[in-house]
Order: C-alpha cells, then structure tokens, then sequence
C-alpha cells in the first residue's frame, strides 16, 4: 500500500489520526468483578472456618449462665436464652423516671407522661429523662447483685453491652455530649473490690458512640447503704454528698449519668441538681434496673 504525502503527512497516519477512538469492552471489567466475589467467598469460607476453629479450641461461655455461646452472641457474652430473660418483663414506662406501669394494665399513650406518674409527682426532678432495660425483678434483679461482685466484672461488661445494644438508639436521638457514670465513695469500692456503674459505662460505649468521661463525678463523704433506708431518708442521705470535679467540663452540655439499679431516684436527683448547678444544660439518665420503692 502506497503512502502519499500532503503537507509531509502521509494520508495512512492521517485517517489513523482523524479516526474515533474505539469503545472499551465491558467484559474486562466483568471478570474483575467476578474474580474479586471469587476472592470474597473464599475469604469469608476462610472466615467462618476459622470462628468454627477457634469456638472448638477456645470456646466462650455466656457469662450469666457459664454455658457456651456460639456466632454473633459472643460480642455481648450473653446466650440467647439469658438475654431473653433479661428482657421478657418489659412493659411500658414514664418517659421522665423510667418507672414501669404494670403489664396487666394497658394504659393509653396519652397517660404515660410525668403528669400522671406517681413518682414524678412525689418530688421535684432535676433531670429530664430517664431509660431503663427492666423492672428490678425476676433475672434482672438477681443479675444487679451479681453486678456488685468483684468476680462477676464480665457480667457486669455484658449487661452494659446489652444496655447499649437496646438503647443504643434512643440514645443516638438525645445528642448526648457527655456521658458518665455515678460514684462511689472509696471506702465502698475498696470493700466491694469493684465499681461497678463505671462498668456498665464501658459496655454501653462499647456498642454506642459517645464521649466519656467516668471520673467527672466524686463523692464528698461517706453515706450509709440507700437499701436500709426509707425514702425519705434516701433524700437525706444523699444530700450534698457529691461534686463535679471539673464544672467547666460540663457547662453547657446534655450530661448523660449511668446507674445499676433506680429506686427511689434520689441519688440521681442529687447528682442531677449538682450537674445543673455546675452549669450543665441537661441531665438524663440510663439504668440497669428500675425498682419501685415503697413509700
């Protein structure tokens, strides 16, 4: 083939030149694609033989009941059954102190509010809201108590995982900026050996994002067992017994305080007053447990 040239362009390179690109084939693409799912399924084969390898060598029991868990259930370390337990008694409760109506009475949604609930009633509040997994009673009470043991810590991570994990959501909606846990005085936590609500802070931020700070309360005097008392006396127990260490770190913010068990409520009322009166622009609450105290 004879190349003529114009203008020293031969008119071979010129239609080269002048000629449209051609379109890139899909199909390369395609076998990438599949060579990468390829590539994921024998990952995630890989994967699950290895969970299945290590359950066998080093299997991991629930920490409530000490029998193996298997799959997703290791997260929390609680079993199917546990934490089925742990949560059959819920029924509806006030939004403001979290105490639970009874199941057998089916009130309509117009009435669960602080106006109509008996506790919220009683006394003034200082914090806002209130969340709770349970009553205080049946497996979740007896899971409270064994919180408050030095050699149960890993019941008491799971629990706060699991608080985290059911109330991870409402929490989310809040715009929580701060989150602690209640104190408690050095003489009970050298006695108990064990603090613990700053546990059950770890399991809850274990599942939700939130920023922490677990020593930003303190006990200023040692104050008797809130059980053995009476609620009015619960009141008294517990007044000026605490302070915010550092009231700056508060001013201004959506303080959220974690407890195991709320009965009377007057530790976090306490604690609620002193955050405002640090400067704090809001104070809820998460519990373990809700108890009804007895008036």
């Amino acid at each position: 083939m004879k190349c003529v040239k114009i203008n020293g362009v031969s008119r071979l390179m010129e239609k080269r030149l002048s000629a449209k690109p051609l379109p890139r084939k899909g199909f390369c693409w395609q076998i990438l694609r599949q060579t990468n799912d390829l590539r994921k399924q024998k990952l995630s084969i890989l994967n699950r033989g290895w969970q299945a390898a290590k359950s066998l060598v080093f299997p991991v029991y629930c920490a409530s009941c000490r029998q193996p868990c298997h799959g997703l259930q290791d997260q929390l370390l609680l079993c199917s059954p546990c934490k089925l337990s742990l949560l059959r008694h819920c029924t509806p409760s006030c939004p403001r102190c979290g105490l639970f109506f009874n199941s057998g009475s089916r009130p309509e949604k117009s009435l669960l509010g602080p106006a109509n609930c008996p506790s919220c009633r009683r006394r003034k509040l200082w914090f806002a809201d209130t969340l709770a997994l349970g009553p205080y009673r049946g497996e979740l009470r007896e899971a409270v108590l064994r919180s408050k043991r030095s050699t149960e810590e890993a019941l008491t991570l799971a629990l706060g995982a699991l608080m985290g994990q059911q109330l991870g959501p409402l929490l989310e909606t809040q715009e929580i900026e701060l989150v602690t846990n209640t104190p408690t005085h050095w003489k009970r936590r050298w006695q108990r050996g064990v603090q613990s609500t700053e546990l059950l802070l770890r399991g809850i931020v274990s599942q939700v994002a939130l920023p922490v700070a677990s020593r930003m309360l303190r006990c200023r005097r040692y104050t008797r067992k809130q059980g053995t008392l009476s609620p009015a006396e619960r009141f008294r127990n517990v007044s000026n017994a605490f302070r915010v260490r550092k009231p700056r770190q508060v001013r201004g913010k959506h303080v959220l305080v974690v407890d195991d068990v709320m009965t009377s409520g007057a530790t976090l009322n306490e604690l609620a007053r002193v955050l405002q009166q640090a400067g704090a622009r809001k104070v809820s609450n998460v519990v373990l447990a809700r108890g009804q105290c007895s008036s």
